[in-house]
């Protein structure tokens, strides 16, 4: 754009020419050179003479290539000086150079450079070596983003679930026995049939009411979770979280008091705690690429098209100019793969250079780094207790480090005041052959006795185009313990899984999968799967197989087999049947997902037979708009001797209270905007070109789904908007923090203005070309044909003054809001006799 800008200033064709110096100006330049000593390497350019220096303006050639730019260059004491940002527009590298105070430097200071002055071409060319010329990025265009940003608002979100149960009449006595008498002394109560039915149903009827309340501002985001049951006609509350978080973007990191889940490695593993977490947050950057990726390029002698192809693929295509480049789109690609650079010339020769890679998002770039320290009390009972927290705190650390580009480090600490727990391990990468990974971790308890253990863990992990390996094993020696043991959780003593993966054909993959776990010296289990699932004309049809056994308890054997075929309208039939045991089922069913943007109805049903009587049918219908989800489900269920049959209804949403307004919306799980019109109604709203729906008559509508962190474009429909209304904006950007809100105004403008007919006292119209005033205003503008002339602003009364040939008139308008874009008139616009 720059250079475009340049030459539109300066055409070619007025280009400034280089006068000719005369033959005394060359005399005294000489014989100053002459006796001067010569320059430094390093010195400073020197500064403007008292000699006015010379303008010229010069077509730039690099290495023989036009670069369709004009230049801006002094001469002065016999040297050329440009500058620096005109060397960099160029692409020759100035970042080592030793610049003016006024930003330049003379091209005879520049190492690796040589130049030729055309005062005739008024053209000047350059050569440089590669080494001084600046690296292209091919591909490399950050897209616009607007800053992450959190208004101040209220969120609720809730699930409803309404459950009721009925049990065939005659089997009621033996199975609710327990919850309809009491279990004291004194005779048993006596109940009719209908006293007994209403007393059954009641206490076969539940509710459950989710609750996960959100206050969010520029100062951080405080939640609040938790559930409330009604059952047998008991109510209960149980708070599942309660915590404050503020995330910062540079650098990504991430502040929260109150309860979270601990932070753990592959080898290690998690808790609740209750206290206070500082982490590294790559989630607040997702521009930002933490594992190792290859640099790709070359030095194109000439400019050049170049492809990049990524497993056969293509997915670049650009061009680039002569010298270095880079391409700066990192590759599509995980695992093992290869990746082509053809380099396309003036010739439409190509030359190829392929190279091997091997991806692994497990990796850390070399020196970036992500930890998390966290202090606080383990939690207990999580779901069944609100706040039930051991006695003691404890400390927890985990760090991961780029020590290179092919190994990761990691370490991991947990400590109590009884138990110390430390590990070290890694991830190294063997060229393009996969990744091994090592831990190795110790532990000391001091509770009720000396303990001591540690803990060793191997895998290993390789991702090719067909297929892929996953190989992993831990293991504990003496009486290792962790801060999960502590909780009752006690650690496998051995833990091995292998699984192998084959991408034969498209859309047919099969897997065979080996796991052991030995939880204690008693022993455990060593399962084995085998699965297989297919695509079948254009994934229409779709198939499914898995057989399983365990090695180690005889009668385990399994397997389940399904065929799902989908239709037009999103509707699909899937059959079924399986074995586990001496369990056998089958089951046919059908369904139609509600459509996720739009809305609508949706339904389900299957029915389900088994041996020794089972039976279980079910019908499902769903229903989605603008204000939530819900979803009622009817089920029945036999086993021979009884029959159950349950009824329950689901719905979910949330309430918004933002900008002194309470709205209604589908769940809100991450972050959204509130968008807002100025009070106009029924805008459409689009996002990313696609319609969302139009505001309300206060003039908002609630966009429920926008990832937080993440830059979405938000627009408006203009052609919808009346006559009388002006928007200089139609798009606008969002980006919200973590499940908190922001809040898109468009500046809604209303014209409050009419265009006048102005007539002079013989009913003709004012000629065109008058000039027309507003009196109370000072507005003025010009009379036009018909004597019409259009003002953007009235007043409910406005004095409006014309200067005519015949002289000053004048007339009294009066204006109404409805009027507005109308055209008033005519009115007669009096003579005025001068004072």
């Amino acid at each position: 754009m720059a250079s475009a800008e340049r030459r539109a200033a300066r055409p070619r064709n007025n280009r400034v020419r280089a006068a000719s110096p005369s033959v005394l100006q060359a005399l005294v330049i000489a014989a100053l050179l002459a006796g001067a000593p010569p320059p430094r390497a390093d010195a400073e350019p020197p500064e403007l003479s008292s000699e006015p220096a010379e303008q010229l303006y010069l077509d730039a050639f690099l290495n023989g290539i036009d670069e369709e730019l004009i230049v801006h260059v002094e001469r002065r004491l016999g040297m050329l000086f440009v500058g620096a940002d005109d060397l960099a527009e160029i692409g020759v590298r100035r970042d080592d150079l030793p610049l003016g105070t006024d930003g330049s430097i003379a091209l005879e200071r520049i190492p690796g450079l040589r130049y030729d002055y055309r005062p005739l071409d008024q053209r000047l060319d350059l050569e440089v070596s590669d080494e001084r010329l600046i690296t292209q990025r091919l591909g490399y265009s950050r897209p616009s983003t607007a800053a992450p940003r959190s208004d101040t608002g209220v969120v609720l979100n809730y699930a409803m679930h309404l459950q009721h149960n009925r049990i065939a009449l005659a089997q009621r006595p033996a199975r609710l026995y327990g919850p309809l008498f009491d279990a004291g002394y004194g005779p048993m109560p006596v109940y009719s049939g209908a006293e007994f039915s209403r007393t059954y149903d009641r206490r076969n009827q539940s509710v459950a009411l989710d609750g996960d309340l959100r206050v969010f501002s520029p100062l951080g985001l405080f939640v609040n979770r938790g559930y409330t049951t009604r059952q047998s006609g008991d109510a209960e509350y149980i708070r599942n979280d309660t915590f404050w978080t503020r995330s910062s973007v540079d650098p990504p990191r991430t502040f929260t008091v109150g309860d979270f889940i601990g932070s753990g490695l592959s080898w290690t593993r998690s808790l609740r705690l209750g206290g206070v977490r500082v982490a590294r947050n790559f989630g607040v950057r997702p521009d930002l690429v933490t594992f190792p990726l290859p640099e790709l390029g070359g030095s194109a002698v000439v400019p050049t098209t170049v492809d990049l192809y990524v497993n056969g693929i293509r997915q670049f295509s650009g061009e680039t100019r002569a010298g270095p480049f880079v391409i700066a789109d990192p590759p599509v690609l995980t695992g093992a793969g290869s990746v082509s650079i053809v380099y396309r010339d003036a010739l439409g020769r190509e030359v190829t250079a392929t190279q091997p890679l091997y991806v692994d998002t497990r990796l850390l770039g070399k020196g970036l780094s992500d930890y998390a320290l966290e202090l606080g009390y383990p939690r207990h009972n999580y779901g069944s207790d609100s706040s039930d927290y051991a006695s003691t705190a404890a400390a927890v650390a985990s760090l991961r480090y780029g020590v290179s580009d092919g190994f990761t480090l990691e370490a991991h600490a947990e400590r109590n005041v009884e138990l110390d727990n430390v590990g070290v391990g890694g991830l190294l990468r063997f060229g393009r052959f996969g990744v091994v990974s090592a831990a190795f971790a110790v532990s000391a308890f001091d509770g009720d006795g000396p303990a001591r253990g540690r803990q060793t863990s191997t895998g290993y992990q390789y991702i090719a185009g067909r297929w892929s390996l996953d190989v992993y094993d831990r293991e504990t020696h003496g009486d290792y313990r962790d801060l999960g043991t502590l909780e009752g959780v006690p650690v496998a003593q051995r833990l091995t899984r292998v699984g192998l993966n084959f991408v034969f054909v498209a859309s047919h993959a099969l897997s065979v999968n080996y796991a052991r776990q030995r939880g204690s010296p008693l022993g455990g289990s060593r399962i084995v799967a085998l699965g297989y699932n297919s695509g079948w004309y254009g994934s229409r049809i779709s198939t499914f197989v898995t057989a399983f056994r365990d090695l180690d308890l005889e009668d385990s054997d399994g397997a389940y087999v399904a065929v799902s075929v989908g239709f037009g309208g999103r509707s699909s039939v899937y059959s079924g049947v399986s074995r586990s045991g001496a369990e056998r089922t089958a089951i046919l069913g059908t369904n139609r997902p509600v459509d996720y943007d739009r809305g609508g109805i949706g339904w389900g049903m299957f029915t389900e037979q088994g041996n020794d009587g089972y039976r279980r049918d079910s019908a499902r219908l769903d229903y989605r708009n603008r204000f939530g989800d819900w979803s009622a489900l009817l089920e029945q269920t036999g086993t021979g001797e009884t029959d159950r049959t349950g009824a329950s209804l689901y719905g979910s949403g949330s309430l918004v209270y933002m900008r002194r307004q309470l709205l209604a919306a589908r769940a809100i799980y991450d972050g959204f905007a509130l968008v807002s019109t100025d009070g106009l109604a029924d805008v459409p709203v689009l996002r990313e070109n696609r319609l969302l729906g139009s505001t309300n008559e206060h003039g908002y509508l609630l966009v429920s789904d926008l990832p937080s962190y993440r830059t979405s474009q938000i627009a408006i429909d203009p052609l919808s908007l009346p006559i009388d209304v002006n928007v200089t904006a139609e798009h606008l950007q969002a980006n919200p923090r973590e499940q908190s809100g922001v809040l898109v105004e468009f500046p809604v403008e209303r014209f409050r203005g009419a265009t006048l007919v102005l007539v002079d006292e013989q009913r003709t119209p004012l000629p065109p070309g008058t000039r027309v005033t507003l009196l109370d205003t000072s507005e003025s503008g010009l009379m036009g044909y018909d004597g019409q002339v259009f003002f953007p602003t009235l007043r409910p009364s406005n004095r409006v003054s014309a200067e005519t040939d015949a002289g000053r008139c004048e007339v009294e308008v009066g204006f109404a809001d409805a009027q507005a874009m109308q055209t008033l008139g005519p009115f007669v616009c009096a003579t005025v006799a001068p004072p």
